[in-house]
C-alpha cells in the first residue's frame, strides 16, 4: 500500500514515533561488506535540528574511519546557485579536520538524484524533513524514498524536538 511506501514498518513505526530521544534508523545496504568505510554521502536540502544531529553522525563515523565526506545539494527549480553554494560551504565548516567537498546538482528528482550519487559513495547519511504530517510520516517523503531505493548502507537521523515535534507533526 501507499503508507507502507512512506513509513519503516509496523514494528518500527511506533518506536520511532513515541521514542523521546534522538534516533538514527539503519537501513542496511544489499551487499555487507567488511571493507571500511571510506566515502559518506552527506545530502542536505536545509539548516534544520536534524541537519545538526546529521552532521554529528558524519563527524564521528568520518573521523572514525579516516573517510571523505561529499556534501550534496540538490537543487530544485528557482533556487539560486549562490545560496545553495553558501548553504553547502556552511556545512563543510562545521566538519573541522575532516576531508570534505561540496557538490551542487539540479534536478527536479531530488530522492532519484541521491540514489544516483550515491552508487559512488559507501554509504549515506541523511538528516529528516521538517514537513507537516500532511507532507510526510515519520522521517519524511524524501528519505524514505532514499533508503528504499539505495543499494548502499543508508542512516536516517531523526533528532527529539519534544512538544514542538508533536505539535508540527499534527499542526504543520
Amino acid at each position: 500500500t501507499q503508507r507502507e511506501y512512506f513509513t519503516m514498518g509496523s514494528t518500527l513505526d511506533p518506536v520511532i514515533e513515541q521514542t523521546p530521544c534522538d534516533i538514527i534508523v539503519v537501513k542496511a545496504g544489499k551487499q555487507e561488506s567488511r571493507e571500511p568505510i571510506r566515502r559518506i554521502l552527506f545530502p542536505s536540502k536545509g539548516h534544520s535540528p536534524h541537519v545538526k544531529l546529521a552532521i554529528d553522525v558524519v563527524t564521528l563515523i568520518a573521523r572514525q574511519h579516516d573517510a571523505e565526506v561529499t556534501i550534496l545539494h540538490v537543487k530544485q527549480e528557482g533556487s539560486s546557485d549562490t545560496d545553495a553554494w553558501k548553504f553547502t560551504q556552511a556545512l563543510a565548516g562545521q566538519l573541522p579536520g575532516i576531508k570534505s567537498s561540496v557538490k551542487l546538482l539540479d534536478s527536479g528528482d531530488i530522492a532519484g538524484s541521491i540514489v544516483n550519487e550515491s552508487r559512488n559513495h559507501d554509504i549515506v547519511v541523511i538528516g529528516a524533513t521538517t514537513e507537516g504530517i500532511f507532507q510526510q510520516l515519520l522521517f519524511g517523503a524524501i528519505p524514505q524514498k532514499i533508503a528504499s531505493n539505495c543499494s548502499k548502507t543508508v542512516l536516517m537521523v531523526k533528532k527529539d524536538l519534544g512538544l514542538q515535534s508533536w505539535f508540527r507533526r499534527w499542526f504543520s
